[in-house]
């Protein structure tokens, strides 16, 4: 078993992008609604303790030192910039600093940028990237006014279409942990 081999992802269904929110387009019955294998692998509670492979150790997290209960529940929680979409993708202040969450092959985002701010029940954006047809790329350059040069972008293939998550870490670690973690999951995912 290999985590970054296709294999390791788990059955398929259609691809789907899940966001609430502003500037998250028209919601479509039928897939905004959990699929039965999301509801198998819902959010964790904040109570729920952290999985022992887990980090918790300064340098992880928001980049504040120790996590709090609500940040261990997760493999990655950190504070990024997200790059709008929409029609905030031109705007002078496109770039956003939100609290990003993985917990498996659960992508979330929130409205604010610390986790103790927003209730992580309910994201305002969330991916399941073992469903999605993904690629990961990491780069070391300033892009169109990023506050950074750590950027990772998550390209998202859905029915002939190509969307993408562009994201800004706040130093080189959190770069390298969010893209070796996003790449996990490149490729198509499998169907049984």
């Amino acid at each position: 078993f290999s985590p970054s081999s296709p294999s390791s992802r788990s059955p398929s269904s259609p691809a789907r992008y899940v966001g609430a929110g502003a500037g998250s387009g028209p919601r479509t019955p039928g897939l905004d609604s959990p699929t039965p294998d999301e509801v198998s692998h819902p959010l964790p509670s904040v109570t729920q303790s952290l999985p022992p492979k887990l980090t918790t150790g300064p340098g992880t997290g928001t980049g504040m030192g120790k996590k709090s209960a609500s940040q261990r529940q997760f493999e990655l929680c950190t504070t990024l910039y997200k790059r709008r979409g929409g029609f905030g993708r031109n705007a002078e202040n496109n770039w956003v600093k939100r609290c990003f969450t993985l917990h498996g092959p659960i992508l979330c985002y929130y409205d604010t940028a610390i986790l103790s701010e927003s209730d992580p029940s309910r994201p305002r954006g969330r991916l399941n990237l073992s469903k999605e047809d993904t690629r990961a790329e990491m780069s070391t350059k300033y892009g169109t006014h990023s506050p950074t040069e750590f950027l990772v972008t998550l390209n998202l293939y859905v029915l002939g279409s190509k969307r993408k998550w562009e994201l800004c870490c706040l130093n080189a670690g959190d770069q390298r942990k969010w893209y070796d973690a996003l790449r996990v999951y490149d490729g198509p995912p499998v169907v049984d």
